[in-house]
């Protein structure tokens, strides 16, 4: 994963924390939610020496911790493709569009609903950054 594909996918994770992000891991799925919204980076200078021998990572890499733990360098969370929007959902946005607009909160309301929908708008999941949800496969179903 480069840098750039690190800092996207912390912004985005940082941005639905709110709303209770599973992500996928090297070990596990991992239920992110308002108990678990200390999401930070360990920068390649905090490394212990022999951390750095091992891991062989580059000055400017870093590595993303969630509540103090690390999850490996496969963290992917699980998002709706824009295009699986159901009619439903489809006339919410647009309502919501509409109302931004009269506003002027810049679509404030519109990230939140997505975000809250878990709906993949910053092109991860064809980045390959982010996990597909579909009917096989959504932990958002209790």
């Amino acid at each position: 994963m480069t840098i750039e594909e690190k800092q996207l996918l912390l912004i985005d994770l940082c941005s639905r924390l709110l709303y209770g992000v599973v992500i996928h891991t090297d070990w596990k799925n991992v239920k992110l939610d308002r108990d678990h919204c200390g999401i930070g980076v360990l920068y390649y200078e905090h490394y212990s020496e022999e951390a750095k021998k091992e891991c062989g990572y580059n000055v400017n890499d870093f590595s993303i911790i969630i509540s103090g733990c690390y999850y490996g360098e496969n963290i992917k969370p699980y998002l709706r493709p824009m295009s699986s929007m159901t009619e439903e959902e489809k006339n919410e946005y647009y309502a919501l569009e509409e109302l931004s607009r009269k506003k002027s909160n810049h679509g404030i309301d519109i990230l939140d609903w997505l975000n809250r929908h878990h709906f993949d708008y910053r092109g991860l999941i064809e980045n390959g950054l982010a996990i597909e949800v579909n009917e096989n496969n959504n932990p958002y179903i209790d």
